[in-house]
């Protein structure tokens, strides 16, 4: 009996040990997602990928992740090709005809990507690194969505000093709240589909209350630190309701203003829009799900499907921190961005962050390119550079004047990548401002070190018109 008992606990090892050897293209092959391979940001030349049970693989050209309808790529038969997985479990080849698709896991990736979240792997094919991932989950539309080029502000266009006129009054009809444990000013933290966001919640003894939300760029849950890019503040007002025992956050106003973030500056921030949205009789606009507050023996607790915890909770409470932190009030917030972005657009460029900052703007607005420059914020950049270590020659060998500003991007897959310039970081493309003219650093003959400056002549240094909205 006890020989029996070790032959089956030795077989079940066999078992664990057998399935913890499963490699990642097993994964791949055996799930039902479909898979998109693809550089950049997945706006052009995207393959997609969908593993049968018969051990072939649906392959399609598309334009965009997400698309499902392209240009089948099949086998000598015309029929979907097969795959098969090299010894080594990192490299498959797929049987299409006239040459095979073949590539190499390197190694485990996720991004948000335009407000779908990938998840997949970076691999090599030809020689080049792409991505290779499925979308795991599709953001609902949030505030950073207006910032993207392809995701235009919603809502109806209203003169920005008329947009204060149209807040509901939230202290009409509210309750006073008569537990004080409930009465004062919080701190939180929390995720919003991937946007580690900072907030503040006042609630006052009238019933009433604000809260306010910084919104920072997307990011993994696992990386400790926030990422530093802010794509948007948003303001909320609105009243405390008690129902069964149970005090919830009932929004009438909700502003969003909203940054560029892609090359942005985070010591001085250009909003790209606002837009209020208001709940009344008439009509409901806040897309906000259910929040609640509730007291218990270790203070107050926030819930609400729109907001994660950052840290693992069993039942997903969290924290409410007191604070002494004052808000701006959602009216005086209208107005002072509007002056902030006045005095900016006077004054757009005292660094080369603000530079850098104006050109992500313009890229933005044009497709991700700064002229016909294709550039990937999502890359590399980096405005920490000396103007007068770039210093350019002219056609006639004279020595061009310096640039004011000066950064660098990284160049986008179908970009110009031949006006790039081999640094030891890699290839960038480098601008430069001077005059309020923008230029691009330029190796008219790639086996001499020379360098010219050359002027993008189809690119303003303008500021971007900040959109106002309501609805």
């Amino acid at each position: 009996m006890k020989k029996r008992v070790l032959v089956i606990a030795a077989f079940c090892l066999l078992l664990l040990l057998s399935a913890c050897g499963k490699s990642d293209l097993q994964d791949l092959t055996e799930s039902n997602n479909t898979w998109y391979m693809y550089q950049d940001e997945g706006s052009s030349d995207v393959v997609s990928l969908k593993f049968t049970k018969d051990n072939r693989v649906s392959v399609r050209d598309v334009n965009n992740i997400g698309e499902s309808i392209g240009v089948r790529r099949l086998d000598s038969d015309n029929k979907n090709p097969t795959y098969k997985i090299a010894r080594d479990k990192k490299t498959l080849s797929i049987a299409t005809k006239d040459s095979p698709l073949n590539f190499k896991i390197l190694k485990s990736y996720s991004e948000n990507i335009y407000g779908k979240h990938m998840v997949g792997y970076q691999i090599q094919s030809g020689g080049e690194t792409y991505k290779l991932a499925y979308i795991s989950k599709n953001e609902k539309k949030t505030s950073s969505d207006d910032t993207t080029e392809d995701k235009k502000d919603s809502g109806q266009k209203i003169n920005v000093d008329d947009m204060a006129n149209h807040l509901i009054n939230v202290n009409k009809g509210a309750k006073a709240i008569k537990d004080e444990r409930l009465i004062g000013k919080f701190d939180f933290s929390t995720l919003i589909d991937l946007h580690r966001s900072l907030a503040n919640l006042e609630i006052k003894s009238n019933g009433t209350y604000q809260m306010t939300i910084t919104e920072h760029a997307p990011q993994e849950k696992t990386e400790e630190k926030d990422n530093p890019y802010i794509v948007s503040t948003v303001v909320e007002t609105g009243q405390v309701k008690s129902l069964y025992g149970k005090y919830y956050l009932v929004p009438m106003n909700q502003l969003t203003i909203s940054y560029y973030f892609r090359g942005q500056n985070v010591d001085r921030l250009l909003p790209s829009g606002m837009n209020l949205k208001t709940n009344s009789k008439k009509a409901n606009q806040i897309n906000r799900s259910k929040t609640r507050v509730e007291i218990t023996d270790d203070g107050l607790n926030l819930f609400a499907d729109d907001f994660e915890p950052i840290t693992s909770s069993d039942n997903n409470a969290i924290p409410l921190v007191s604070s002494d932190t004052e808000q701006v009030q959602i009216a005086d917030a209208i107005t002072q961005t509007s002056d902030y972005y006045k005095d900016y657009k006077a004054n757009p460029l005292t660094s080369n962050a603000d530079l850098m900052q104006l050109a992500g703007a313009i890229a933005e607005n044009n497709n991700k390119k700064i002229g016909s420059y294709g550039v990937n914020f999502g890359d590399q950049f980096g405005s920490d550079l000396a103007p007068d270590e770039y210093i350019g020659t002219g056609k006639d060998g004279s020595q061009q004047p310096t640039m004011q500003y000066v950064f660098m991007v990284s160049p986008s897959q179908d970009g110009q990548k031949s006006a790039a310039i081999s640094t030891n970081l890699g290839n960038f493309l480098i601008f430069g401002e001077l005059e309020n003219k923008l230029f691009i650093l330029n190796q008219p003959d790639k086996d001499l070190t020379t360098v010219t400056w050359k002027q993008v002549n189809d690119v303003k240094l303008k500021v971007p018109a900040l959109k106002s909205t309501i609805g």
